[in-house]
Protein backbone atom coordinates (compact mmCIF):
# COMPACT_ATOMS: atom_id res chain seq x y z
CA UNK A 1 0.00 0.00 0.00
CA UNK A 2 1.30 3.33 -1.07
CA UNK A 3 0.40 6.30 0.33
CA UNK A 4 -0.88 9.05 -2.57
CA UNK A 5 -1.48 12.80 -2.24
CA UNK A 6 -4.36 13.93 -4.26
CA UNK A 7 -4.13 17.83 -5.46
CA UNK A 8 -7.45 18.54 -7.16
CA UNK A 9 -9.88 21.51 -6.72
CA UNK A 10 -13.09 19.95 -7.84
CA UNK A 11 -14.98 18.07 -4.86
CA UNK A 12 -16.63 15.73 -7.35
CA UNK A 13 -13.29 14.79 -9.28
CA UNK A 14 -11.45 14.95 -6.07
CA UNK A 15 -13.97 11.87 -4.29
CA UNK A 16 -13.98 9.57 -6.93
CA UNK A 17 -10.20 9.67 -7.03
CA UNK A 18 -9.94 9.27 -3.85
CA UNK A 19 -12.34 6.15 -3.71
CA UNK A 20 -10.76 4.90 -6.83
CA UNK A 21 -7.30 4.50 -5.22
CA UNK A 22 -8.74 3.29 -1.58
CA UNK A 23 -10.28 0.46 -3.51
CA UNK A 24 -6.93 -0.65 -4.95
CA UNK A 25 -5.35 -0.37 -1.16
CA UNK A 26 -3.70 2.64 -1.29
CA UNK A 27 -3.40 5.14 1.64
CA UNK A 28 -4.72 8.51 -0.17
CA UNK A 29 -4.93 12.21 0.88
CA UNK A 30 -6.40 14.70 -0.78
CA UNK A 31 -6.24 18.82 -1.13
CA UNK A 32 -8.08 20.93 -3.11
CA UNK A 33 -4.81 23.63 -4.23
CA UNK A 34 -1.15 23.44 -5.17
CA UNK A 35 0.12 25.32 -2.22
CA UNK A 36 -1.52 22.98 0.29
CA UNK A 37 -0.45 20.29 -1.88
CA UNK A 38 3.33 21.13 -1.66
CA UNK A 39 2.53 21.42 2.58
CA UNK A 40 1.12 18.07 2.09
CA UNK A 41 3.65 16.29 0.41
CA UNK A 42 6.25 17.55 2.87
CA UNK A 43 3.77 16.46 5.54
CA UNK A 44 3.04 12.82 4.21
CA UNK A 45 5.66 11.92 1.95
CA UNK A 46 3.78 10.46 -0.63
CA UNK A 47 5.03 7.42 -2.98
CA UNK A 48 2.84 9.53 -5.85
CA UNK A 49 1.35 12.93 -6.43
CA UNK A 50 -1.75 13.11 -9.09
CA UNK A 51 -2.28 17.02 -9.77
CA UNK A 52 -4.64 18.46 -11.21
CA UNK A 53 -3.41 21.06 -13.38
CA UNK A 54 -6.24 24.46 -13.45
CA UNK A 55 -6.29 25.39 -10.07
CA UNK A 56 -6.31 28.29 -7.58
CA UNK A 57 -3.51 28.84 -5.25
CA UNK A 58 -0.55 27.66 -7.24
CA UNK A 59 -1.31 25.77 -10.35
CA UNK A 60 -0.33 22.21 -11.19
CA UNK A 61 2.41 23.46 -13.56
CA UNK A 62 4.03 25.32 -10.31
CA UNK A 63 3.52 22.19 -8.00
CA UNK A 64 5.19 19.86 -10.74
CA UNK A 65 8.46 22.09 -11.16
CA UNK A 66 8.70 22.57 -7.51
CA UNK A 67 8.38 19.06 -7.19
CA UNK A 68 10.67 18.31 -9.36
CA UNK A 69 13.33 20.73 -7.75
CA UNK A 70 12.66 19.46 -3.62
CA UNK A 71 11.13 16.16 -3.84
CA UNK A 72 12.69 14.43 -6.83
CA UNK A 73 12.14 10.84 -5.65
CA UNK A 74 8.47 11.29 -5.75
CA UNK A 75 6.46 10.43 -9.09
CA UNK A 76 4.17 12.55 -10.50
CA UNK A 77 0.37 12.01 -12.20
CA UNK A 78 -0.55 15.14 -13.79
CA UNK A 79 -4.69 15.05 -14.78
CA UNK A 80 -6.56 18.05 -16.80
CA UNK A 81 -9.16 18.55 -18.70
CA UNK A 82 -8.00 20.93 -21.45
CA UNK A 83 -6.90 24.34 -22.19
CA UNK A 84 -4.34 25.66 -24.53
CA UNK A 85 -1.28 27.44 -24.14
CA UNK A 86 0.03 29.12 -27.58
CA UNK A 87 -0.91 25.79 -28.87
CA UNK A 88 0.37 23.85 -26.61
CA UNK A 89 -1.59 21.78 -23.72
CA UNK A 90 -1.29 21.59 -20.22
CA UNK A 91 -0.82 17.87 -20.36
CA UNK A 92 2.25 18.72 -22.79
CA UNK A 93 3.62 21.20 -20.16
CA UNK A 94 3.43 18.86 -17.39
CA UNK A 95 5.26 15.94 -19.33
CA UNK A 96 8.21 18.70 -20.50
CA UNK A 97 8.35 19.89 -16.46
CA UNK A 98 8.78 16.63 -15.25
CA UNK A 99 5.02 14.70 -15.07
CA UNK A 100 5.64 10.57 -15.33
CA UNK A 101 2.47 10.32 -16.36
CA UNK A 102 -0.22 13.18 -18.12
CA UNK A 103 -4.23 11.59 -18.06
CA UNK A 104 -6.90 13.78 -19.66
CA UNK A 105 -10.04 14.17 -17.89
CA UNK A 106 -12.20 12.75 -17.65
CA UNK A 107 -10.15 10.18 -16.22
CA UNK A 108 -10.93 6.37 -16.52
CA UNK A 109 -10.60 4.65 -12.99
CA UNK A 110 -8.82 1.73 -14.63
CA UNK A 111 -6.68 3.55 -16.09
CA UNK A 112 -5.86 5.74 -12.96
CA UNK A 113 -4.96 2.72 -11.34
CA UNK A 114 -3.01 1.18 -14.01
CA UNK A 115 -1.04 4.72 -13.80
CA UNK A 116 -0.66 4.09 -10.21
CA UNK A 117 0.88 0.77 -10.68
CA UNK A 118 2.81 1.27 -13.55
CA UNK A 119 4.44 3.58 -11.19
CA UNK A 120 4.97 1.91 -8.10
CA UNK A 121 6.14 -1.25 -10.18
CA UNK A 122 4.01 -3.78 -9.23
CA UNK A 123 1.85 -6.27 -11.03
CA UNK A 124 -1.92 -4.58 -11.50
CA UNK A 125 -3.86 -5.88 -8.96
CA UNK A 126 -6.95 -7.23 -11.40
CA UNK A 127 -6.90 -3.89 -13.30
CA UNK A 128 -6.69 -2.99 -17.13
CA UNK A 129 -5.83 -0.01 -18.72
CA UNK A 130 -9.42 1.48 -19.91
CA UNK A 131 -10.11 1.70 -23.25
CA UNK A 132 -7.48 4.35 -24.21
CA UNK A 133 -9.90 7.32 -23.89
CA UNK A 134 -7.75 9.37 -21.62
CA UNK A 135 -4.88 10.09 -23.92
CA UNK A 136 -2.35 9.25 -21.40
CA UNK A 137 1.22 9.68 -21.76
CA UNK A 138 3.54 7.69 -20.91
Amino acid sequence: MATILIIEDDPGVRRVLIHTLERAGHDVRAVDNGRDGLRAVVEHAPAIVVTDIVMPDSDGLEVIRILRTDHPNVSIIAISGGGMICRTTYLELAHLLGAHITLQKPVLPSDLVFAVTELLDTTPAGSACGSGDSDAQR
